[in-house]
């Protein structure tokens, strides 16, 4: 579902090409102009179809939202739901609203009172279109438009206290409701339960003999929130919902009591268990059963009460986990998990040291795989570079060049230097020899010393980024850890020391954690035994 209360709601949409904007004024030269101009909401014509459609359904939905807000009445005829929603809601959903909370009125509420309801939801809408959808100018213009047409209307007609106070508070709960629906998102538990409160106010108004839909409404809500929800959102939802229950339906309070003590019951003793949730709540509407005034009360108390338990057993779990996403874990769960993410990251910052330690080695050291051909080279460009001899040698014989420097190795590599006397007969030729020496001398020693770097840093940097390594994988063996460390159970430790009961097995110790990460690991320790092999069988389910 849109979001239809946060103006912060992305909508993707498909528009057609637009001509370009005209181009601005000229100006002075030298003066500044700054142009401010929203952004251009896209025609519904130009959407594509399925989107067309889309859109048409939830303004659709806004429509029928609007038409149940705009018809409920509380406390002495006070009708602030629709036009609440008219000041709150987004602005591309306001339209809709609006008509659909003046249907509403129109058909439910007093023909004075609707007159004047339909006169501040048109100044909420001038208000919030002439302000570029601002909340406290729809609010503003909404409130201030039905408190003047009610003082207008004292004048001419003779009005009561009551229609006074329920214009008044229309008015005030009115903007206090915008306030909220602009505050709280329907994504949210909170925001969840402001609109159910309101509808359970507003459904009331459709209520047939013996069957109050409000009351429905009332029970499936809370068995959800009792069934994938925390406890203390559920009480807060029982609280909200029974308010709105009773203020719309005085007559009923003892039906509101009911439901909320089957709901709060449910939530404290079998929460996220279906059946088990539907028996505590059977339970405790016959409790609050006991304190109707007559059986037809009763009848009343359990049609609807049934049909919202009916409807809750019948809806897939996914969904009503949906409805009420899991609560936030503890403090201290949170604690151990930020302490498990902050260890965690320096585990990958070390290694990211690691990393960078072993690639400014790989630029800065000599590559690896250097043979006798370094010194070749060194010789070559040392001594070759000028050679008037340099095509004789290194063109037309540069196997024989090549095959007389190669036969320097082995003197280099056992006497450390070669001289011009041991020059093999390849090399004879050349006209430096001297000169030649020594670059083949210096070459060798130059190709010695970058070995001996090369091999001295490698186990440098072997031993700094092993212990970098070492370091970063004890911190993320212990943010793991940290991870799957949890928070003891005692509802559930309860029933896992019953269920090893059932089977002959008394546990001597048994406890039951739940991590972050929604993983339960239980621990059951019991007196030493001799399993016979047909006792070893599974547990049974639960």
């Amino acid at each position: 579902m849109p979001n239809l209360t946060s103006a912060e709601a992305t909508t993707h949409t498909a528009t057609a090409p637009q001509a370009p904007p005209p181009a601005p004024p000229a100006t002075p030269e030298g003066a500044a102009k700054t142009i401010h101009t929203a952004p251009p909401l896209p025609a519904l014509g130009a959407l594509r179809p399925s989107l067309r459609g889309s859109a048409l359904a939830w303004q659709g939905v806004a429509a029928c939202v609007g038409l149940v807000l705009g018809a409920a009445q509380v406390y002495g005829g006070a009708t602030p739901f629709g036009l609440a929603m008219a000041m709150g809601c987004l602005p591309g959903y306001a339209l809709a609203a609006a008509v659909g909370a003046l249907v509403g009125g129109l058909l439910f509420v007093p023909a004075q009172q609707a007159i004047m309801l339909a006169g501040a939801l048109l100044a909420t809408l001038l208000g919030r279109r002439l302000s570029r959808g601002r909340f406290w100018v729809g609010a503003a213009a909404g409130s201030g438009t039905l408190l003047v047409e009610q003082a207008a209307a004292g004048f001419g007609f003779g009005v009561t206290t009551a229609q006074n106070a329920a214009i008044l508070c229309t008015a005030v709960l009115a903007v206090g409701f915008g306030a909220a629906i602009q505050a709280m998102p329907v994504d949210k538990p909170r925001g969840i339960g402001l609109w159910l409160t309101m509808l359970v106010a507003g459904s009331q108004q459709f209520a047939l003999y013996g069957f109050a839909p409000g009351l429905a409404l009332m029970a499936l809500a809370g068995l959800c929130a009792a069934y994938a929800g925390s406890l203390e959102q559920t009480a807060v939802l029982a609280v909200a919902l029974a308010a709105a229950f009773t203020a719309a339906s005085p007559t009923l309070c003892y039906a509101a009591l009911a439901v909320s003590l089957g709901v709060v019951g449910a939530s404290a003793l079998c929460a996220g268990e279906r059946w088990r949730c539907a028996g505590v709540f059977l339970a405790g509407c016959a409790l609050g059963a006991l304190s109707a005034p007559g059986f037809a009360g009763a009848v009343e108390l359990v049609a609807g009460a049934g049909c919202g338990l009916l409807l809750f057993l019948l809806m897939p779990a996914r969904l009503l986990r949906d409805i009420f996403p899991p609560p936030a874990p503890t403090v201290e769960a949170q604690g151990l998990s930020g302490a498990a993410r902050r260890l965690a990251g320096v585990a990958d910052t070390l290694s990211d040291i690691a990393r960078t330690v072993n690639a400014v080695c790989e630029r800065q050291l000599p590559p690896k795989g250097e043979n006798f051909d370094f010194v070749v080279e060194f010789a070559a460009r040392q001594v070759c570079q000028e050679c008037t001899r340099r095509e004789k040698c290194w063109i037309r014989g540069y196997s024989t060049a090549m095959d007389g420097l190669y036969q320097l190795k082995e003197t280099l590599e056992s006497k450390g230097a070669v001289a011009v006397e041991q020059l093999p007969g390849p090399l004879t030729v050349c006209t430096h020899p001297s000169d030649l020496c020594g670059a083949v001398n210096r070459g060798y020693r130059l190709w010695r010393s970058r070995r001996q770097s090369r091999a001295r840093a490698a186990t440098l940097r072997t031993a700094l980024t092993e212990q970098y390594s070492a370091m970063a994988s004890a911190l993320a063996q212990l943010a793991a850890r940290l991870g799957q460390s949890g928070l003891p159970d005692p509802r559930k430790e309860s029933r896992v020391a019953q269920l090893f009961a059932s089977i002959g097995l008394d546990a001597l110790e048994c406890s039951v954690t739940s991590d972050v990460a929604g993983r339960t690991t239980a621990n059951v320790t019991w007196p030493a035994r001799r399993f016979r092999k047909m006792s070893s069988r599974p547990l049974p389910p639960r």
